[in-house]
């Protein structure tokens, strides 16, 4: 990018942010006048997180998501909710519960764990700074999705980017972050850096999650222990989104923990706003990742019982309302197109629901935790294994404490949010052993078992939160080791994760670490009345100043390294870096990691060749003919063929898939590219599908 198109988009990005900032902290004034400190701060930051989901939502649905009207509507959006939420007095329910005093060393124990996350977190990042993202849903799907919602301007139609597990109909608020990016510096810079914010999101979270009992600090280190561990692994850099799930979930969670007005009230808070901003945050994460159903029903279920009897109306309609409007959208689109919100059902009861009839077929094979329960091969060969791998040697430790802090917070607690929370935890862990991937792969080999921990992860940070709460009632010796525990654990789930993804960079973890506790020092600075308020502002404008001045040779480096190696290991890589000076394209691939294929301003069209069938269904082409009729049809330019998982049938596979040789039979395509299995083809003219017969002679 240039110097004055990154100035632009710096420019368009400071006025979003400041428009929509504003306009949450009015909002917050108005329905929580009590509020302030780092729960005010949170309930902000949902506000402003909704409002963007929702500008770039109600643009999408008329086609008109794009650049200049996205920064118009936020504008538009941030500056009228400012100036249309006028102070109002204070009711004797808005205030906030008190904070408990934290304590110095918890304090210093939280901001040392800070310090290691975003240190241990930018360490990981480091590779896709210098190459491009490689994580397999990053390419498959999540940045797709952003891609294309850029390119179209709308949000409403199907992206098909493979045949497998009905992703054209997943959830996506995620990936609307990633498109704004896109949309506002017309490259995808901003995306390797997005869950290093999530990271800071999520422990504000947790810190707001503890505020109420005064463990914010120990709420910090508790979360910190499942960060650290090798289910996030994957994460920093990335375009997964596991983390943003994790933060929606731990921010209702919060944001239910302080509105209640009393650490022993015996029923949630009666105020409409604190739970409705809060079934905002558990909408926003199931529109972010469907595993997160479980626990918002869940919430829903304890919200409803654990209102008091005379407001239990009011705010179970608060709170459904707020959830649906958080993360509705994708499920009434799914509606629209197949008459059915979760196409992955195919009944309610005795009642049929159209949708595709099979949508694990093609994919890893599917199997139940459940049904391992007794095997004790499997747990000994597979499943011990993967959970050491994924939480360290202490793995038993770090579960033993999930379980400590919901069963004990649902059975011992003081207050309904306690408790409310804690069955939260226990309800959504007790689904997961029944869910079909939780142990994927052939039978007597879970090989998808440690991988798809991560969708257990949000509740299981949820849960091992809850300890330092519930150990507010433990004498002093058993709350010591609870909390060392938690030390401990956190510390070796770190140091074994790095079997999964490595710390690859020592010097962008110390620059990551230092940049956190810079933050952080000058936050405690500012708080603790160490810094002149004269200062603050001009403090604020240096580290501004620094960070866009590091970000635009960040952006230099991303896009000049950005799939220009083969740094993925596998044949793919040399269709990445052909497709680095590709614009303005029409490619046709069966590959699923297409991303890189979009080129490096993302002009590219890039589509998956298959047959859409009745209800929503996308299958494979399976003959010649077909195949060269569908390219034929699109208009291609050009054609990448290869393996969908670079892992697929590996040692039962044909040395190249048949889409290779029917195009190749094609006198219209020229083989330009071709390492091992995978191709890529130039098409000149019309393709003839009798070109199959004169092939197969």
């Amino acid at each position: 990018m240039s110097l004055a198109s990154y100035a632009v988009g710096v420019i368009e990005l400071a006025v979003i942010a400041a428009a929509l900032g504003w306009g949450a902290y009015r909002v917050r004034a108005r329905l929580l006048p009590g509020w302030s400190g780092a729960p005010a701060r949170l309930a902000e930051l949902v506000v402003a997180l909704v409002l963007l989901v929702w500008s770039m939502e109600a643009l999408g649905t008329v086609g008109w998501l794009e650049e200049v009207p996205l920064v118009g509507l936020c504008v538009a959006v941030g500056l009228g909710l400012g100036l249309a939420a006028s102070p109002r007095p204070m009711p004797s329910d808005a205030q906030a519960p008190p904070a408990l005093p934290p304590g110095r060393g918890g304090v210093a124990v939280a901001a040392l764990v800070t310090v290691a996350l975003f240190a241990e977190w930018s360490g990981r990042a480091y590779p896709t700074l210098l190459y491009g993202m490689y994580g397999f849903d990053s390419l498959w799907y999540h940045m797709p999705f952003a891609a294309r919602f850029a390119q179209e301007g709308s949000l409403t139609a199907l992206h098909f980017t493979s045949p497998a597990l009905l992703t054209w109909f997943y959830p996506a608020n995620s990936e609307l972050f990633h498109t704004a990016g896109i949309l506002l510096t017309e490259r995808d810079i901003l995306s390797p850096f997005l869950n290093l914010g999530w990271l800071a999101a999520t422990l504000l979270a947790a810190w707001c999650l503890g505020r109420p009992w005064g463990t914010a600090p120990w709420t910090v280190v508790a979360v910190g222990v499942v960060l650290a561990s090798g289910v996030y692994a994957d994460q920093p850099g990335e375009a997964r989104n596991d983390i943003v799930a994790t933060f929606f979930l731990l921010a209702a969670a919060a944001l239910l923990a302080n509105a209640a007005r009393s650490r022993a009230q015996p029923y949630l808070s009666s105020a409409a706003a604190p739970v409705a901003l809060a079934g905002l945050a558990a909408g926003l994460a199931v529109g972010t990742k469907l595993n997160l159903a479980a626990p918002a029903l869940a919430l829903t279920v304890g919200v409803i019982v654990a209102a008091p009897a005379g407001r239990r109306v009011a705010a179970s309609g608060a709170w459904v309302g707020a959830l649906l409007a958080g993360g509705g959208f994708w499920f009434a689109r799914n509606l629209a197109h197949v008459g059915n919100p979760l196409p992955w059902a195919s009944s309610l009861g005795p009642v049929a629901l159209p949708g595709p009839e099979d949508y694990l077929s093609g994919t890893r094979e599917p199997h139940a935790l459940i049904g391992y329960a007794t095997d004790t091969g499997v747990w000994s060969e597979w499943l011990f294994p993967a959970l050491d791998e994924r939480f360290g040697a202490l793995w038993p430790l770090v579960l033993a404490l999930a379980v400590v802090g919901a069963v004990g917070c649902l059975a011992r607690g003081r207050s309904a949010v306690e408790r409310v929370l804690g069955w939260t935890a226990v309800a959504s862990a007790a689904v997961y052993p029944f869910t079909p991937l939780s142990a994927s792969g052939p039978d007597g080999m879970p090989v998808g078992f440690a991988s798809n921990l991560r969708y257990l992860a949000p509740v299981l940070a949820l849960a091992v939160a809850l300890v330092p709460i519930l150990a507010t009632r433990w004498g002093p010796r058993w709350r010591a080791l609870g909390l060392g525990g938690l030390v401990v654990a956190g510390a070796v789930a770190a140091l074994g994760s790095d079997e999964v993804v490595g710390v690859v960079s020592a010097r962008a973890a110390l620059a990551g670490g230092a940049a956190a506790a810079a933050a952080g020092a000058l936050a405690w600075a500012a708080r603790a009345g160490r810094l002149p308020r004269r200062a603050i502002g001009p403090a604020l404008a240096l580290i501004v100043g620094i960070g866009v001045g590091l970000g635009y040779h960040a952006q230099r480096t991303y896009l000049e390294g950005r799939y220009e190696t083969r740094a993925g290991g596998n044949p793919e890589d040399s269709a990445f870096m052909w497709a680095r000076g590709v614009e303005d394209a029409r490619i046709a691939t069966v590959i699923a990691r297409q991303h890189p294929l979009y080129g490096t301003d993302l002009s590219n069209r890039v589509e998956f060749i298959g047959v859409r069938g009745p209800d929503g269904s996308f299958e494979p082409v399976t003959s010649c003919e077909q195949w060269l009729q569908a390219l034929d049809d699109g208009d291609y330019g050009y054609v990448v063929t290869g393996f969908r998982e670079p892992t697929e049938g590996v040692g039962t596979r044909p040395d190249e898939p048949p889409e290779a040789g029917w195009t190749r039979a094609a006198p219209e395509a020229e083989e330009i590219v071709r390492d091992e299995d995978v191709s890529v083809f130039a098409i000149d003219g019309d393709l003839d599908p009798a070109s199959c017969e004169r092939g197969r002679e």
